[in-house]
């Protein structure tokens, strides 16, 4: 979703224990999902365990996936401060109260190899392109960089970023260990957003 600026800092939450399962998941796991290496250059030093997830970025209805069970507990803890922080504000409410809730269309595990990159890339899918995409770093150091429109930045575990994803983004890790975020795509049906050609957007 476009908005003024390329990061938002939405708040921080304790990952030590999402970290810690996380880390236990083994290479093979990992290496079972191919959908978005395959289809998407950008994402070859990537892989990707599905939550919620649909390989054609649906915009209702996710299809949940069995990780997300293991996971559930604390994806839901997550996902509850993440819409604390949405709703806080007066048009947010306004739109809940007309609408009905917000939702979240997309939730992955997406491991990011050592050494390895992801090139600048615009996001470009309609669903994409509405909804608030947002980072939550579990497994991370200092050498991994988040780069957004003329910005960087580097996520400290357990803060919670909403990227403006409309901006061309890039990650590098040049570290020796793979970086792990957890990545939410959250939808408020009403929200209106000016997309960078100036279109604007219903979500």
């Amino acid at each position: 979703m476009n908005f003024d600026g390329n990061f938002r800092k939405l708040g921080q939450c304790n990952v030590s224990t999402f970290a810690a399962k996380v880390a236990e998941i083994s290479d093979r796991v990992w290496e079972a999902e191919s959908f978005r290496t395959e289809v998407y250059e950008v994402h070859e030093d990537t892989q990707t365990l599905n939550l919620l997830m649909d390989d054609d970025y649906r915009h209702r209805n996710p299809t949940r996936h069995p990780a997300y069970d293991e996971f559930e507990p604390e994806v839901v803890a997550i996902m509850g401060q993440i819409n604390r922080y949405l709703r806080g504000s007066l048009k947010m409410r306004r739109l809940v109260a007309k609408h009905g809730p917000g939702y979240f269309i997309c939730v992955l595990l997406v491991r990011l190899l050592p050494d390895s990159a992801i090139p600048g890339h615009y996001d470009t899918y309609e669903s994409l392109a509405s909804c608030h995409r947002i980072h939550v770093p579990l497994i991370t150091n200092d050498e991994v960089i988040f780069g957004v429109g003329g910005s960087s930045q580097h996520m400290s575990a357990g803060e919670i970023w909403e990227i403006n994803n409309r901006h061309k983004h890039s990650v590098t890790n040049r570290s020796e260990e793979a970086r792990v975020h957890l990545i939410l795509d959250y939808i408020q049906t009403g929200e209106s957003v000016i997309d960078v050609d100036g279109e604007e957007l219903f979500c």
